[in-house]
């Protein structure tokens, strides 16, 4: 992490979890086809081949963004794309949009659908921590602001652990690398980072996404409670579903006890104190991993009263312990269905090549309204046939119609493939299958890889609203109307934060005026208050 004026350092990518990358270039970067834009002279609208690169040398109150050039061996970019507050939209076929505020900054493209997904994959990845990145930064601001407002005759308590914990950080830098580089050994490669394993599925969790932020802040916030110490020495570095069980997700982080060492007592000036101290934050560090390896084992540990920590897969902890670095932790199946967890053990020993790819399953694209989406598939030409099929479900779920009111009236009839001829257009339906007692699917050997399919619905929707009560409309009218405070027929999200305080608010005094009535209540002494 790069060292700021703040308590928290700066999050920074991870150039292992950058799944672009040129080796021979020490980057991440390669060649897009970028659409030109309407406003271009010549080249309105035509696809033309770019180099992109991610520059992850950023300076340390810089961000990360996406530049462009003509050639590798341009020095100077054509365009360069701030990142944070970026959203990407896969818009058909190897193609994909990136987006800020609703406007649209560049349409790209790629040779293959798997480089597009390379590239998707990345930039998602280097998205959550260049938002991080700006929502800390801004922060930070806020607080010089703060601070420059105040005599600069009296500096806060903040501002001078803050600084401490930063020439700290500095000085300790240059030990640390030591441990981090070795003879041989590529600079930009980092050493392996403790892990764990939980069952969540990671598809729930997307990258830029309040679930993700809500996760790491929960996930931060078991662990240092486990332990005893501050929120601010622990540090995510990635969250991403485990090595050959997508539906559970790894979590690797890094514990630093640089704010322990803080007070601690030598000469600055000398080498020697920053060596000493590099020392004790190793071993500090060492005792923290191994008591979390020691209650991640237990599951009758307070780790397992957290909110996150509470899935842990008791089964498995990675680089937990101080190991030979060519020595490997075997990595043991996990599930919470014991039937799946058999099956994965009778199967465990089968050694398969990292160079193999999956063909078990193929990707379809499923287009509905405004929404674009990939949904995975069995391939019947690998698995049984019987066990091969498209539900419904997974239909709604891909397409966010899953977990909310929208799933009560919203079903999948069938799928038309977009594109194809006519006599090749007709429409797939969902049919009862008498082997699934009468469940509707698709049959995936009807579907065809990396086909894109308009998804038509049964929606009642508009059924549902006209079913409602005069009553029942007038009181939803009511309520909208509390909601939209600015009364422009919308309720953003700074009117819904209002809500919430407001709402907050007058329970806490109901709260409030409930607890002053048990104090008047007679007979009440201190003892039964505490």
């Amino acid at each position: 992490m790069s060292t700021v004026s703040g308590v928290r350092a700066l999050p920074e990518v991870s150039v292992k979890d950058l799944i672009v990358w040129d080796d021979s270039r020490s980057q991440c970067c390669g060649f897009l086809n970028k659409k030109a834009s309407k406003t271009s002279a010549f080249s309105k609208g035509k696809w033309q081949k770019r180099w992109f690169l991610i520059d992850v040398d950023i300076e340390e109150r810089g961000n990360y963004a996406l530049q462009y050039f003509h050639n590798p061996e341009d020095r100077v970019p054509r365009q360069v794309f701030p990142l944070a507050k970026v959203t990407i939209k896969v818009a058909g076929g190897n193609s994909f949009i990136l987006t800020s505020d609703d406007t649209a900054l560049a349409t790209l493209s790629a040779d293959s659908h798997e480089v597009m997904k390379m590239w998707v994959d990345t930039l998602e990845n280097v998205i959550s921590v260049a938002n991080l990145r700006a929502r800390l930064l801004k922060e930070l601001d806020d607080r010089g602001e703060e601070s420059g407002a105040e005599d600069t005759g009296k500096r806060s308590r903040y501002s001078v652990v803050r600084n401490e914990l930063a020439g700290i950080s500095t000085n300790l830098k240059s030990y640390g690398k030591r441990a981090q580089e070795s003879p041989g050994r590529s600079p930009v490669k980092r050493p392996t980072a403790p892990a764990l394993r939980l069952d969540v599925d990671a598809e729930t969790i997307p990258p830029t996404s309040k679930a993700r932020h809500q996760f790491v802040h929960l996930f931060i916030d078991d662990i240092a409670k486990a332990l005893e110490i501050i929120p601010e020495m622990i540090e995510v570095l990635s969250v991403k579903p485990a090595p050959g069980m997508d539906w559970l997700t790894m979590v690797e982080f890094d514990i630093n006890p640089i704010s322990i060492l803080q007070n601690t007592p030598g000469d600055r000036d000398d080498p020697r104190y920053w060596q000493r101290l590099e020392t004790e934050r190793v071993d500090i560090r060492s005792k923290l991993l191994w008591t979390l390896h020691e209650m991640v084992s237990d599951p009758s540990s307070l780790l397992y009263n957290g909110f996150v920590t509470s899935k842990l897969d008791p089964s498995f902890s990675a680089n937990l312990l101080d190991r030979n670095d060519e020595e490997e932790e075997e990595i043991l199946p996990y599930s919470t269905d014991p039937e799946v967890l058999s099956i994965m053990e009778h199967y465990r020993d089968i050694q398969v090549p990292s160079n193999v790819a999956d063909v078990t399953h193929f990707s379809v694209e499923l287009h509905f309204e405004e929404k674009v989406r990939l949904v995975n598939v069995p391939n019947p030409l690998v698995l049984r046939k019987r066990c091969c099929a498209l539900w419904p479900y997974e239909v709604k779920h891909a397409l966010g119609f899953m977990g909310n009111m929208q799933e009560l009236w919203m079903e999948p009839i069938s799928l038309v493939p977009r594109n194809m001829p006519k006599l090749l257009s007709q429409p797939i339906p969902f049919m009862p299958s008498v082997r699934y007692g009468g469940e509707k699917l698709i049959n995936a050997a009807r579907l065809k890889a990396d086909q894109a399919y308009d998804v038509i619905f049964e929606d009642r929707r508009d059924e549902a609203l006209q079913s409602l009560l005069p009553e029942e409309m007038d009181a939803i009218k009511e309520t909208f109307q509390q909601c939209d405070l600015n009364g422009d027929g919308g309720i953003s999200r700074t009117e819904m934060s209002e809500l919430v305080r407001r709402r907050t608010a007058e329970r806490r005094a109901i709260i409030d005026a409930k607890f002053d009535a048990f104090l008047s209540e007679p007979g009440i002494t201190r003892a039964d208050i505490q």
